[in-house]
């Protein structure tokens, strides 16, 4: 295909004739052979080699890789599905696509792929006729053009995990079956004895959010893979798959002979319940939150000491943000990564544009002439037609994200301004009144909320150093001021609010309207249906001994049936324990299959009337909880049982 720019396509061309300098781990940084430290930059090649619908703005037509394979073999034989998938993985990503991809100065891709790139869908452990086709063509693509390529097997045989992106969702089958565990060995084992002597590839990504399985059973595997590994191949770094719990599991590597690897994260705030997309969330994460130790220092103090490198594998921080705060923040965002000495490949390259917004989680869209095809329906040549139209349908650089990432300078963002300190809240006739000291600004942020931690939404801008709230919330009311200037908006200082309302039983108690909590801490909930809120949301982080408290006053003395909304991944005994007064009740959570797949649990608990205190203690974690709600029984025999 012809180069969309042909003067960037000479220029890397020949920047690219010096030959890449293989890559290793020392002192915890990413270095060439003279031992150079290398700021490793770039994005995802998602959607290539491994499907997701949603990227191709078909997630409601079609689940998963595996569901298409399905329909297609049903239809068509099995042959022709693989001539289809051939077509469409020719088209997703052409030369055009990577000098596109060198033109934003990036110096690394990820490339996610399925494990059926490799190993024969018929023969298990053997070779497919094609299986380095794509995977060699992407290295040398990548080669001529001085960028590196992170290969990241994303589905294993049988899936690590229940998501989609593994390529049959809901199986989670890898770790319980020996074959399926043997199948990913021997993938490994190929690949290093391929790419053994190649200096463009980075590393090897053992396995993507491998989440299925416990931090322990996770770190196991990835270290009898990295052993695999290593019997062919001594020289490259070898990428350690952090879990959703953290990198604890692994202590320090080197300390089980795990040596020249590097341990990966997938960061995304604003995301998957990580508060909202803005520039609170990004500035609290880059600039290591009010206390200085929290966000990106909190992950650097867990690397110090320990000789690995590591490899921000996805983030995410443009998508949903005005493009007046996503370019900066996303330029920003790299920047940081690098001066810690991070490698950082955002999610994603490319993606079909959506009709509500053409950029999306794409630094590139492309817009297909034929938006969809039915693969239930569509003949095998309009199948095809809908595959082979990817090779020149237009792609659309984010030019502000182009802009600001080859931009010369940093971004200008990030330098805070201090916040108001001495914020009072008083009630007049006219509303509730706070007032501050001045910092030094001409524009003040008000936010309000209902909770004391969450859900803090902007009330008002002021150019004084005061405010009159005119129509309070007749639930709580909790205040946040911060200083504004330009771009930047300095940390809030302590919340203010008038004297607390209890929350009253019988009724349904919100987790997140608590008095006080150790431990757990609130996030954004999926579990709509039940709330009736689109902003709603659920303590979760919850781990044994963490407690929540909550003023509560019964109105009537009796037998209560006590309900439970929780969440799980894989259950947890004992559980929760609610207690009363001198009453309690236990309740063992189920395995609801996520962590926002939600289910109810019911007991009964006799209740004394009176303002009291409601206490939530973990007996045991990983669970989440979304509300309690309390339904008075006129017959006590319940409570009696």
């Amino acid at each position: 295909m012809k180069c969309l720019l042909p003067l960037l396509c000479l220029l890397f061309s020949l920047a690219a004739q010096a030959a890449l300098s293989p890559l290793h781990i020392r002192n915890g940084q990413w270095v060439d052979a003279s031992n150079s430290p290398v700021a490793l930059t770039g994005t995802n090649l998602g959607n290539w080699l491994s499907l997701e619908f949603w990227m191709l703005a078909m997630a409601d037509d079609i689940a998963y890789q595996c569901a298409l394979e399905k329909i297609l073999d049903r239809r068509f034989g099995h042959k022709e599905t693989e001539k289809l998938l051939a077509t469409y993985r020719q088209s997703w990503l052409t030369e055009a696509d990577w000098d596109i991809l060198a033109s934003f100065g990036f110096n690394l891709v990820r490339l996610p792929f399925h494990w059926s790139i490799i190993e024969s869908e018929d023969k298990p452990q053997t070779l497919r006729a094609d299986a380095w086709k794509y995977l060699d063509w992407a290295v040398a693509q990548a080669k001529q053009r001085g960028i590196y390529v992170l290969l990241d097997l994303h589905g294993a045989p049988g899936g690590q995990g229940w998501e989609h992106h593994t390529g049959c969702g809901g199986q989670n089958a890898l770790w319980a079956s020996a074959d399926n565990r043997a199948r990913t060995r021997w993938i490994w084992q190929q690949i290093a004895g391929h790419f053994r002597h190649e200096p463009a590839v980075a590393g090897y990504g053992l396995l993507n959010e491998p989440w299925g399985a416990s931090p322990e059973v996770m770190a196991s595997f990835a270290e009898e893979l990295y052993r695999e590994v290593r019997k062919l191949d001594k020289e490259h770094v070898i990428v350690l798959p952090g879990h959703l719990q953290g990198i604890a599991a692994y202590g320090n590597p080197a300390d089980k002979g795990l040596t020249n690897v590097a341990l990966e994260m997938h960061f995304y705030p604003g995301h998957f319940g990580w508060q909202s997309p803005g520039y609170a969330v990004h500035r609290d994460w880059l600039t290591c939150g009010a206390n200085g130790k929290d966000g990106v220092c909190d992950w650097q103090n867990q690397l110090r000491g320990i000789n690995a490198g590591f490899l921000v594998g996805e983030f995410q921080p443009w998508e949903d943000l005005p493009i007046d705060l996503a370019a900066p923040i996303t330029r920003a965002t790299y920047d940081r990564y690098s001066e810690l000495h991070w490698a950082a490949t955002s999610w994603a390259y490319k993606v079909v544009a959506r009709t509500d917004d053409i950029h999306s989680w794409g630094l590139v869209t492309t817009t297909p002439s034929l938006a969809k095809v039915d693969f239930s329906a569509a003949s095998l040549d309009q199948i095809h037609g809908y595959f082979a139209q990817f090779a020149d349908a237009p792609r659309q650089v984010n030019t502000a994200l182009h802009d600001a990432l080859t931009a010369t300078e940093p971004a200008k963002i990030f330098t805070l301004p201090p916040a108001p300190t001495g914020v009072t809240i008083h009630t007049e006739k006219n509303g509730i009144e706070l007032r501050w000291k001045k910092s030094g600004v001409t524009q003040y942020r008000i936010y309000r909320s209902v909770y004391p931690d969450v859900g803090y939404e902007v009330l008002a801008d002021s150019e004084r150093a005061t405010y009159v709230d005119p129509s309070p919330s007749d639930r709580d009311n909790f205040y946040r001021v911060t200083s504004v200037k330009g771009l930047d908006e300095s940390f809030p200082g302590e919340s203010v609010s008038l004297v607390r309302k209890p929350q009253y039983i019988p009724g349904k108690i919100e987790a997140e309207a608590y008095l006080s909590i150790t431990g757990m801490g609130a996030q954004r909930s999926e579990d709509i249906p039940s709330t009736g809120d689109a902003h709603a949301f659920n303590l979760g982080w919850i781990d044994q001994g963490d407690t929540a408290t909550y003023a509560i006053s019964v109105r009537e003395s009796g037998c209560y049936k006590v309900t439970a909304r929780l969440a799980s991944e894989s259950g947890s005994e004992p559980g929760i324990e609610i207690k009363i007064g001198d009453a309690a009740t236990m309740f063992s959570i189920p395995d609801t299959g996520g962590w926002q797949s939600w289910s109810s649990a019911s007991s009964f608990l006799p209740l004394l009337t009176g303002d009291q205190q409601l206490t939530i203690s973990a007996a045991s974690g990983g669970w989440n909880i979304n509300w309690l709600d309390f339904e008075f029984q006129p017959d006590p025999i319940f409570c009696k049982k």
